[in-house]
């Protein structure tokens, strides 16, 4: 009897034990949940930074930063319009595949638009930064400090210039955050990386004031020449991006005088899908490889 007590017991101790083990291994130690928190806040954090920069590169904001003023339905606005004036042309000329082809430009149309405004306003930004360093070196007069004459040249500058440093200003003045820190990320924002050698000059004039405006000058003249060679540059590419497009609309022309001038018996599966296809087909690849190449032609990609 006392043998089977023992036992039941000694099962009943052994059970505890085993339950115990088993809440401690579930049990999650400190650092394994401080480590899954910050995993899940740091997802977070890039789910916020993702959305942000998707905000960033929308159409309309893009639009907004090289001061094109659209409604914010301007894009649907013209995917209705091309859509209705190829489904009409194509209705009458009975292609269906002109609706297809209204429906292409209108979603691409926009783009090309905003691409060339893009690049119009970034072929100013290097004049526009001189402007605004010159702004700032004739603000530079008797005993006036370097921020000061920074925060006297803002109203001055043409944008985004005025917007951007007019900001670093109020966090210097607001905040007491360094000048140096308040303009450290303008340039990558602008896509000005000349504007570094700038900044710096502006904390090198923060500690020799009685040369300031000679550093100024410099920084402006450097401006100066490297807008001159941006332009050289400029000018070679320029041909190289016409023939590109000419090239694609030679090709558009092709295709379409293949459809209506060559009678059907000479081309293979005339009238079929496949010949819709193909021709759709050439159109696109060719505008893809034109659009590819003019894509790394843009202007903020040529200053040297």
């Amino acid at each position: 009897m006392s043998g089977e007590l023992y036992f039941i017991i000694g099962s009943i101790l052994l059970a505890f034990v085993l339950l115990e083990i088993l809440k401690r291994i579930k049990k999650k130690p400190l650092t394994v949940i401080i480590a899954q928190q910050e995993k899940i806040e740091d997802d977070l954090l890039k789910k916020e930074k993702k959305k942000r920069e998707k905000e960033y590169n929308s159409f309309y904001n893009r639009a907004k930063r090289v001061n094109w003023n659209i409604p914010k339905n301007y894009q649907q606005t013209i995917l209705v319009i091309f859509s209705i004036i190829g489904g009409v042309i194509g209705f009458i000329l009975e292609q269906k595949f002109i609706v297809l082809g209204g429906i292409a430009i209108g979603l691409f149309y926009p783009y090309l638009q905003l691409r060339k405004k893009e690049e119009i306003f970034q072929n100013e930004l290097p004049l526009r930064a001189e402007q605004a360093i010159n702004a700032v070196e004739q603000q530079l007069h008797g005993d006036i400090t370097i921020f000061d004459a920074l925060k006297a040249a803002v109203p001055f500058m043409q944008s985004p210039f005025k917007e951007e440093y007019g900001k670093a200003v109020e966090k210097v003045e607001k905040a007491g955050i360094p000048l140096k820190r308040a303009v450290s990320d303008i340039p990558a924002r602008l896509g000005l990386p000349q504007l570094e050698y700038f900044h710096m000059i502006l904390e090198v004039a923060e500690e020799t004031e009685e040369k300031a405006s000679e550093i100024i000058r410099d920084a402006s003249d450097l401006l100066r020449r490297q807008q001159k060679k941006t332009n050289e540059y400029n000018q070679a590419v320029a041909d190289s991006k016409k023939e590109m497009k000419m090239m694609f609309i030679l090709v558009v022309v092709m295709v379409v005088s293949f459809m209506f001038l060559l009678p059907d018996d000479r081309i293979p599966f005339a009238g079929s899908p496949i010949h819709r296809l193909l021709d759709m087909a050439s159109i696109g690849i060719t505008g893809w490889v034109t659009w590819s190449y003019l894509k790394k032609l843009q202007a903020k990609n040529l200053f040297l």
